[in-house]
């Protein structure tokens, strides 16, 4: 009786324990042993400050936005969504949720993927509705810029998960939930996320791998889609990225020379093809270019270190504080911040929920 009555209260003791943990993991910051961190941090243009905002290894580096008033930073971790300030305070989660809630660029809506269908919800959590077909299988998603419309990577409902090679292409969604099929040729993986939309929402644009089994190549095509007329033309050959103005029918690409070279080309080219150099970065690669609101300025990651420049190709500076950025960058809605992630592997310095 005794030995019963013990293992009793042990049994008891741990479960408490175990339920402490629990919420202790839910709603407090704690100490970890990770090997490496993520950290969310905000750069404010106009002071040339930084402020770090909170670390988690479990951090999602998609899925992190401003809310629509610019105030709120919205973000997913492996144990849910969270919210927490500008100024790095009232760090709270919002939502228990493991599957990842991307919220759109507007601020006002999410969306998500759950039993391999799209959803999309209020801000407020309200108005769940499914908004893809039930015939398919959505595999990745991205909100376009406009926050009207969504793009899916889709599978029939009765094919393989072998989507490598089976894939039956990507189709855009309206909040409506009334869908476009893109007529694109190629394969699943020939088309390299993210797409981009032209300022006036009339087309898309979209990278396509062409190494053709030569690793050496780091070239991609770029490739624009009539969202009218449905057609598809290439427009650049042989560049490493692009981005379209969020403001005028402009572009911006950048090459780089051999697989080797550590010197990358940046230029704008016009919808009609005119083509102005840039600017020139020797001994560092550039990537992970980004547009602000008003499409003057352009930030980017030379060597992982967040870099700013004007559209004239004026006043380049480079913050050398923050390095370690893998991208992306986000900047709020007004252009005042830009939002971005540091990969931290200091086991010293691990903050997480």
């Amino acid at each position: 009786m005794k030995f019963e009555k013990f293992t009793f209260l042990l049994c008891l003791i741990i479960f408490c324990i175990a339920i402490s943990c629990k919420k202790k993991e839910d709603t407090e910051i704690k100490k970890s042993s990770d090997s490496f961190n993520r950290e969310l941090v905000l750069y404010n243009l106009a002071e040339k400050k930084y402020t770090r905002l909170t670390q988690s290894p479990t951090f999602k580096e998609f899925g992190f936005r401003f809310t629509a008033d610019d105030k709120q930073i919205v973000f997913n971790t492996r144990s849910g969504l969270f919210m927490i300030n500008i100024d790095g305070t009232d760090l709270k989660k919002i939502d228990n949720e493991v599957y990842e809630r991307i919220l759109s660029p507007d601020g006002n809506y999410f969306a998500f993927i759950k039993e391999e269908k799209l959803f999309l919800m209020d801000f407020d959590g309200g108005n769940i509705r499914q908004i893809s077909p039930d015939s398919v299988i959505v595999v990745k998603f991205q909100w376009l810029r406009n926050s009207k419309k969504i793009a899916y990577f889709k599978l029939n409902k009765y094919k393989s998960y072998e989507y490598y090679v089976n894939a039956d292409g990507i189709s855009i969604v309206d909040l409506q939930g009334d869908v476009d099929n893109l007529k694109i040729d190629g394969t699943f993986y020939d088309v390299i996320l993210p797409l981009e939309e032209s300022y006036d929402s009339k087309y898309i644009g979209y990278i396509k791998d062409n190494y053709n089994g030569n690793m050496s190549n780091i070239f991609v095509d770029f490739y624009v889609y009539d969202l009218i007329n449905h057609k598809e033309r290439k427009v650049k050959q042989n560049l490493n990225e692009i981005v379209f103005s969020p403001t005028r029918p402009e572009i911006m690409y950048s090459l780089r020379t051999g697989y080797y070279a550590r010197t990358t080309d940046l230029f704008f080219a016009d919808m009609k093809n005119t083509v102005n150099h840039l600017l020139q970065i020797k001994e560092d690669f550039a990537f992970g270019f980004s547009f602000s609101p008003d499409g003057n300025k352009l930030a980017f990651l030379e060597d992982l270190k967040l870099t700013f420049i004007d559209r004239t190709g004026a006043n380049y500076s480079k913050i050398d504080e923050l390095s370690k950025i893998p991208g992306p960058i986000i900047w709020s809605h007004d252009g005042k911040y830009v939002l971005v992630y540091l990969e931290n592997h200091d086991k010293n310095d691990t903050n997480i929920y």
